[in-house]
């Protein structure tokens, strides 16, 4: 039995005529015959009474008119369903994050795919660059947001999303407190507050060999952690 057998008798059980089926089908009514037959034939049972005008259905007709329709309804279902997540419309969509990207339109971001794909289910994990990196590789995640870029990782395939200048805070006190911008070799005597170096990669080594091209190394006062739930 095949999808054909039940669109065929699906349509003639709607139609009740042999000549209007066929057109509703676009075949010749000698073959929607043939295949009806061939259907009760695997059944072993009658489906159509031939002999009367209309063509009526029996009782094992009307049930399994209405079993093939649903079992029709269910594949097309299935097929639609299909298509919208290979079209990425529908799913689960792993998500990995850095904590700062909450701060550089992440959740604009995640706001219109949600509005454009309401199917897909969002699964937000905040980790740290490196970790984004081995989730991609290990296929835990789909999609990474990651600062600093994931630069020389093989196999990645990567886009800008921002770009976003340096800014130094400094005490109210601090004699560059008020100045719009400032040289980096211009806090050469001053200790600096940074985020882990480790791992690799990290916005602090930005920083670090940023200033070293300044011509001096940060002096570190302290390390500040990186408080991150697993999953968001």
């Amino acid at each position: 039995m095949e999808l054909r057998h039940l669109r065929y008798f699906v349509a003639l059980g709607e139609e009740l005529n042999f000549t209007r089926a066929a057109e509703r089908l676009h075949i010749a009514q000698p073959p929607l015959s043939q295949q009806i037959r061939q259907l009760e034939d695997e059944l072993g049972v009658t489906l159509l009474q031939r002999n009367s005008r209309p063509v009526r259905l029996t009782e094992a007709g009307e049930l399994f008119l209405a079993r093939a329709r649903a079992v029709l309804a269910s594949f097309e279902s299935a097929v639609a369903d299909t298509r919208r997540v290979g079209r990425g419309q529908a799913g689960k969509l792993g998500i990995g994050f850095v904590g700062s990207a909450m701060f550089a339109g992440l959740p604009d971001i995640v706001g219109a795919y949600r509005d454009a794909c309401p199917d897909v289910e969002l699964v937000l994990d905040e980790m740290l660059a490196a970790e984004i990196a081995e989730a991609l590789r290990r296929r835990r995640i789909d999609i990474g947001f990651a600062r600093p870029a994931l630069l020389g990782e093989p196999g990645l395939a990567q886009r800008l999303i921002v770009e976003e200048p340096y800014v130094a805070a400094l005490p109210r006190a601090h004699p560059l407190a008020t100045r719009r911008d400032i040289a980096l070799a211009e806090l050469s005597d001053d200790a600096f507050v940074l985020y882990p170096a480790r791992p690799e990669p990290s916005v602090t080594g930005l920083i670090v060999n940023a200033c070293r091209a300044a011509g001096f190394t940060p002096r570190l006062a302290q390390e500040v952690c990186i408080c991150k739930p697993r999953s968001v």
